[in-house]
């Protein structure tokens, strides 16, 4: 179907196609041939098969999309640049007949509220199928209805809450006529849907039945812009597979590119030859060569950048991008032409043969691509069909306090939001009330001699192919490919970064996009913002956190899972697992598992509170300057859609992407939980009992609480949450979860829900409840590979 509207729009030149009925099961938006698609839907899976709206744009209007309005699956729109101002398009899907008030009404003021928020931007239209038959005209809709309708006449105007109401008494509440009444055409211009069973289509100049023809779709434009339509007419040949016919409006107006980022280029690394590789080195080579050095590290990495993107310009291929749905052979669109004849001749019992034989081909193309990438041996055909549909950032919706004016696009109310609500500064932004005691341990062993060729290799073999570039625009790939004189010049500008303690300026900004993770897709707080930053900087930043890491294992927390070596998720749930044994085999006792869940804890933990933590490690003075360098005041841009947004500042968290991120909030998490610990065993030291001996487990923010008595757990918990709150980390109360072996205690602001998935896994307060099978092979062999201490500290 997506390809005959391609055609199609191409055939006339269509530049915004509106779209009803898309039985879409999400908001989102795909390309196809260069044109883009638009989807939304708000409606259950149950209420899919008539519901959903959308838009196709042409590439132009595509460079002219300001944005999206607020749409659902009944109502959607979009505004685009003119050069001269703001044009809205709006389109909409009305209940039938025989929906009741209630449910028309719903729609009505729906559709009121978007026009209120285009109506002062500029001209603009509705157009859709309003499930509306006209007839005739009444003698008071004279400044609604034009002279040139299509029906039966007025005496078979319906009552007062038919959709035709519905529709005067909302276009005469907004000023608006119906176009399609307003310019002179014969009825096969001015039907829009044809009965079910309609064998034959009339010919053009004959009078079209009534009976079997009908006036549905309709276009309404506001008075006051009404001779900026130039014509309304239908077109019932069209080469679509629908029972409505196409409505085809001409506006007097000319589309004007919006500013957007420019594309910037791809190299394709797979499709190079060694050749490529070799001369783009030798270019390298020569070009470092030439040049003499620089005595400060952000015009040394300006000038590196340069050097390295000159020469995969000039050496290695750009990418080219695949079409969507590749396997659309050229019989399949022989065929769509074909149809697209037999039905300008009205043929329509033929057309429907040949929509049928459309379906089997394009099946037959798709099974016959799938065979052919199968071929390669490769999985990456399988993991892109497994692959979920993604939402995506359509439309947002922000806060009232945020301040966005209502033509804010979608990056620049992303950014607000996270720089004034998810990154905003703690109210403490000090770290004066946290402890600064040295944890009692040996200093780690943590290298600070210059930084070796075999540490930048070993990061580079750990970079996975085909990620995003940050704002350099290099990929990952280069540094793979990276060899000879271009190598040792990026060792010695990570050299002279660790030497100084002193890191680019320009590797502290960052590109920011939103990942989706659910709810509402309108909220800002339902996207997570993962940042894109240079390939260089994180290449720089694995080498550090390779140095510490070696040092900070052995003085980590010995019950944190989460982002080590050897260490995994299965671990972590096979401990609690044992535990539950450890009750289940000795009746009666008492034990209670409490999962924390903290709100956005990468996003909003204090900075200074982390490096006051390595600080508190005994981390060397030479590591915490690098590391505080590289991290400290962060500014990043949000991208959405070749939108970008004013540079912002982030006061608070640490950034999703960042190679050091994870191994800094572990490090955290140790001396937060060190401070926990002598607080709560000092209160009840005989709380940890060689039966248990243990009061938490962690696999990175995921958190469990274990005790054996409950004044205990209640006393642990106002603990931890008085601790984390000096690190501005805060519980969601409503999924922190209580399970209770034996016992009907509550914790004040638990739910009292008996099953729920921590660490990926459902729990139950059942002792002979048994895990997932999803995760009982993971256990079994967690058995034999988890570290015999495991065992000895709960026998």
């Amino acid at each position: 179907m997506h390809h005959q509207i391609v055609q199609y729009m191409k055939s006339k030149c269509i530049d915004v196609l509106c779209l009803q009925e898309t039985k879409a099961k999400r908001t989102s938006y795909y390309m196809i041939d260069s044109f883009t698609f638009y989807t939304f839907s708000n409606a259950s899976p149950d209420k899919q098969e008539h519901y959903g709206t959308g838009f196709a744009l042409s590439p132009a209007a595509k460079r002219a999309l300001l944005r999206t309005l607020p749409s659902s699956s009944k109502v959607a729109g979009i505004s685009l640049h003119t050069g001269a101002g703001e044009f809205s398009v709006i389109t909409g899907h009305a209940p039938h007949n025989q929906h009741t008030e209630e449910t028309k009404q719903a729609f009505y003021d729906e559709l009121n509220q978007l026009i209120e928020k285009v109506e002062n931007r500029g001209p603009y239209l509705i157009m859709g199928d309003f499930n509306a038959r006209i007839h005739g005209r009444m003698h008071d809709e004279d400044l609604v209805l034009g002279p040139h309708l299509y029906g039966k006449g007025v005496g078979s105007v319906g009552g007062e809450l038919d959709n035709r109401s519905f529709l005067i008494n909302c276009c005469v509440q907004n000023q608006l006529l119906v176009s399609n009444t307003w310019f002179k055409h014969n009825s096969a211009k001015q039907v829009t849907y044809r009965e079910v069973g309609t064998a034959a289509l009339p010919h053009a100049s004959a009078s079209w039945d009534p009976n079997l023809f009908a006036q549905l779709d309709l276009c309404l434009t506001p008075r006051r812009w009404r001779n900026f339509v130039r014509d309304v007419s239908s077109d019932p040949w069209a080469n679509v597979d629908s029972d409505h016919f196409p409505l085809l409006a001409k506006v007097r107006l000319k589309l004007g590119a919006r500013r957007q980022q420019a594309p910037r280029p791809r190299w394709d690394f797979h499709s190079a030859s060694p050749r490529n590789i070799r001369e783009m080195n030798e270019a390298l080579e020569a070009r470092l060569n030439e040049v003499a050095g620089h005595e400060d590290v952000s015009q040394k990495w300006d000038f590196l950048r340069e050097v390295f993107v000159q020469a995969m310009d000039e050496h290695i291929p750009k990418y080219q991008f695949a079409p969507r749905k590749p396997w659309i052979s050229q019989s399949t669109l022989d065929l769509i032409t074909r149809r697209g004849v037999l039905r300008s001749q009205g043929d329509l019992q033929q057309v429907a043969k040949y929509n049928k034989d459309i379906k089997r081909s394009a099946k037959r193309d798709k099974k016959n691509w799938l065979e052919e990438q199968l071929q390669s041996n490769s999985w990456e055909p399988i993991k892109q069909l497994k692959k979920s549909f993604p939402t995506k950032m359509v439309r947002l919706e922000p806060s009232p306090s945020l301040g966005m004016s209502a033509t804010a696009t979608n990056a620049d109310i992303y950014a607000a939001h996270l720089e004034q609500v998810q990154w905003a500064p703690a109210k403490s932004s000090g770290v004066d009330d946290l402890c600064t005691d040295l944890l009692p341990h040996a200093a780690p062993d943590i290298e600070e001699g210059p930084l070796t060729m075999a540490e930048l290799i070993q990061a580079i073999k750990h970079l996975k192919s085909g990620k995003s570039a940050g704002q350099d625009n290099i990929p990952n790939e280069f540094w793979k490919n990276l060899s000879g004189k271009g190598l040792e010049a990026l060792l010695d500008l990570f050299q002279d970064c660790w030497s100084h303690g002193k890191s680019p300026s320009s590797w502290k900004q960052s590109q920011v996009i939103g990942i989706f993770k659910k709810g509402c897709e309108s909220d800002p707080s339902n996207f997570r913002p993962i940042s894109l930053l240079q390939t260089c900087y994180k290449l720089y930043a694995r080498v550090l956190a390779a140095r510490l890491y070696a040092g900070l294992d052995p003085v980590l927390r010995d019950n944190q899972f989460g982002f080590r070596q050897g260490r995994s998720t299965s671990d972590a749930i096979f401990l609690v697992r044992r535990l539950q044994d450890l009750v289940d085999a000795k009746r009666n006792q008492v034990l209670h598992l409490l999962f924390l869940d903290w709100s956005k804890a990468f996003d909003t933990i204090k900075p200074a509170a982390l490096h006051l933590a390595l600080r508190r490690l005994k981390v060397p003075p030479t590591m915490c300057k690098a590391i505080l360098d590289l991290t400290a005041s962060p500014v990043f841009r949000v991208v959405v859609d070749g939108e970008v947004s004013g540079l912002k500042s982030q006061s608070s968290g640490i950034r999703q992407g960042c190679t050091l991120s994870p191994l800094l909030f572990i490090a955290m998490q140790t001396v937060m939980f060190h401070d926990i610990q002598r607080t709560f065993l000092a209160q009840h030291p005989l709380a940890v009992t060689p039966t248990v001996s243990m009061f938490d487990i962690e696999f990175a923010d995921d958190t469990v609480l274990i005790s054996r008595n409950y004044e205990h757990l209640q006393t642990l918990l106002q603990i931890v949450q008085t601790e984390a709150a000096k690190y501005n980390l805060h519980l969601n109360h409503g999924k922190c979860k209580l399970v209770s072996y034996n016992s009907q205690a509550e914790i004040n602001f638990m739910d009292g829900s008996k099953a729920f998935p921590p660490l990926g896994v459902l729990w139950s307060s059942d002792v002979n409840g048994s895990p997932t099978n999803k995760y009982v092979v993971k256990w079994e062999c967690t058995i034999f590979r988890t570290r015999s201490n495991y065992n000895s500290c709960l026998c």
